[in-house]
């Protein structure tokens, strides 16, 4: 007698999932050729079906990843001395250091450096500062703080007031890491 599928559902959970499970479940008992290539199939597709519980289990473990990653890049978003985290080019032909407030902007202008010495490119090739133009993100800079007026007891007193410079922006004690800001940033196409 063939058992309904009301039965097989209740006797094969996925808790108790095992190739004797399925074969008492279907009434196989192994005997004739048909009762073994269900017994061979049905071990095929358990071995698939553990192969595709890992995969989701590592899919799951990289999306996990990918959203603390995006939580520690929303954690590096603090106020640099009242701005947002920017963005930077370098023009080593001009010498010039510009900040940008989006990375579209950064790598529009370092790539319009890269076409002017691309143009410059002559019969001496290329120029010699074409490779310190670049792009980046400003996590940090240095910041004024502590600003007061010296002391004539202890400190040089030359001078209208006396400060201190430190790295300040994004809190990298917070756990915020450069790395996942840096995964983050998607390069703009040309264009």
């Amino acid at each position: 007698m063939q058992p309904s599928i009301i039965e097989l559902t209740t006797n094969l959970s996925a808790a108790t999932l095992s190739i004797n499970n399925v074969s008492d479940a279907l009434g196989l008992n192994g005997d004739g050729p048909l009762s073994l290539q269900v017994i061979t199939k049905l071990t095929d597709l358990l071995a698939d079906n553990e192969t595709l519980r890992a995969m989701v289990q590592e899919l799951t473990a990289q999306r996990d990843a990918l959203v603390e990653d995006g939580k520690a890049l929303q954690q590096t978003r603090l106020p640099l001395s009242g701005r947002e985290i920017g963005f930077f080019s370098y023009d080593g032909i001009d010498c010039c250091f510009r900040e940008h407030e989006s990375i579209e902007m950064a790598v529009k202008d370092a790539g319009e450096a890269l076409d002017y010495c691309r143009d410059m490119a002559g019969s001496e090739g290329w120029p010699e500062e074409t490779d310190t133009i670049c792009w980046g993100v400003i996590i940090q800079r240095a910041t004024m703080h502590s600003k007061h007026q010296p002391d004539p007891e202890t400190e040089n007193t030359d001078f209208d007031y006396i400060c201190e410079y430190d790295f300040m922006g994004a809190d990298m004690a917070s756990g915020a890491q450069p790395k996942a800001l840096v995964k983050s940033l998607t390069v703009p196409e040309a264009g």
